[in-house]
């Protein structure tokens, strides 16, 4: 839809208070007897997700709750792993933990909310990336945890590659 595409260009051009302004368009839809899709939500997550600031990582994570929340709205770990993304790039212990908090929040989501390939791969490069003295471990526990999702819980979008091999 045009409110999709006016929504990305915001998002992709960096654009100043951009979360806001997609909320802002995702109300105008509402008003208008449109609701806003899925690829509004995740723009408006990935928007509030780059502005790196607390309260902006407080909106993201309380969008994709209302996503779980409405039925309407089909959830995976596309919506997660944005943020994901967006946490792990300072590397700093606070984001990290804030990303596996999240890695946990899609655990107990399920479904195609799941960590997949993309989300594990995220966050084994991210721990092998820190300082955290535990961060080699918890690398290896999440690898652990992707190949005991593709091999005994049959979750072929958790099958690992080379890549997280070679991060471990």
């Amino acid at each position: 839809s045009c409110y999709n595409a006016a929504a990305n260009v915001i998002v992709k051009t960096g654009a100043k208070n951009a979360g806001d302004k997609v909320i802002e368009l995702m109300e105008r839809m509402k008003n208008v007897d449109a609701a806003p899709d899925e690829r509004m939500y995740v723009s408006c997550i990935e928007a509030y997700a780059r502005e790196g600031e607390e309260t902006s990582f407080k909106r993201a994570k309380a969008l994709i709750t209302e996503m779980v929340e409405d039925p309407q709205l089909k959830t995976d770990s596309v919506v997660f792993n944005v943020l994901l993304d967006a946490l792990t790039k300072d590397n700093s212990e606070k984001s990290l933990m804030k990303a596996q908090d999240i890695m946990t929040m899609m655990e107990h989501i399920g479904g195609d909310s799941r960590p997949d390939l993309t989300s594990y791969s995220i966050m084994i490069s991210a721990l092998n990336r820190s300082s955290s003295k535990d961060g080699e471990r918890k690398a290896v526990d999440y690898l652990r945890s992707m190949l005991r999702s593709y091999t005994t819980d049959r979750y072929d979008k958790a099958m690992p590659n080379s890549f997280v091999f070679n991060c471990t």
